[in-house]
């Protein structure tokens, strides 16, 4: 069993033993004679969020939502799937190889303890969610930047306690909308649900793993992460979302 240093990136990952990339407290082991990833641990994603309709944020939304997401995202365990990876995860060379891939790994959102004052908070790389006054997205009140950084919800919708934060923070995942005869009643994904569900299918468990790893520079899905400029990111969603 091969352990990768600091995920390839040591300056900015520290990691004296070469079992961990510290950043997400996930563990990547690599057997790369039996092409097997085993992917274990936690990956903790901090939300900035910055209100910028004109009512506040109603008492309990905010932990009402963290506590919906953690339903949501903390159960990826136990998953077992193939993949091919493009590029070979310890020599960094191109190639086209299929790995097993085995998961037992959480996702825990959390919101910052403060409501940020503005966008000029926002630092490159932050995850940041905008209240807005309106969203004109379709009826569900939501619009995330796909494998992006920045996500808004209308404030009514936020404030109304719906799946409809959960389900874009599925969207910076890596997760598209399930729509028409394929999207399942009482599922995350699913465009339209009535906000009762939370649900991830096997696909998309399977979908938020390959993006972990795509975060972690194995590039499981054939594109690496996004180097992201948060503040523009949010400038650029708030324009399209108005």
């Amino acid at each position: 069993m091969v352990w990768r240093y600091a995920s390839n990136n040591p300056s900015t990952g520290i990691d004296l033993h070469g079992l961990q990339f510290l950043d997400s407290n996930v563990k990547i082991a690599l057997d790369n004679k039996n092409k097997r990833l085993e992917v274990r641990g936690k990956l903790e994603i901090n939300v900035k969020i910055v209100n910028l309709s004109s009512k506040s944020v109603e008492k309990g939304a905010i932990e009402y939502h963290k506590n919906k997401s953690s339903k949501t995202f903390d159960n990826l365990n136990a998953l077992s799937f193939r993949t091919t990876i493009p590029l070979h995860p310890k020599t960094g060379e191109i190639v086209s190889e299929e790995f097993h891939v085995s998961g037992q790994l959480n996702i825990d959102f959390t919101f910052s303890s403060k409501i940020e004052k503005g966008l000029e908070s926002l630092k490159k790389g932050d995850y940041a969610l905008l209240l807005l006054d309106e969203v004109n997205n379709g009826e569900l009140g939501g619009r995330a930047e796909f494998m992006g950084n920045t996500y808004a919800v209308d404030i009514d919708v936020f404030n109304s306690m719906n799946n409809t934060d959960t389900h874009e923070k599925g969207h910076l995942l890596g997760l598209d909308d399930v729509k028409g005869k394929n999207a399942p009643k009482g599922f995350l994904m699913s465009y339209g649900d009535d906000g009762s569900g939370y649900k991830l299918t096997l696909t998309e468990s399977r979908e938020i793993i390959k993006t972990v790893l795509d975060l972690m520079s194995f590039n499981a899905k054939g594109s690496g992460p996004k180097n992201n400029n948060t503040q523009k990111e949010a400038e650029g969603l708030r324009k399209k979302v108005n």
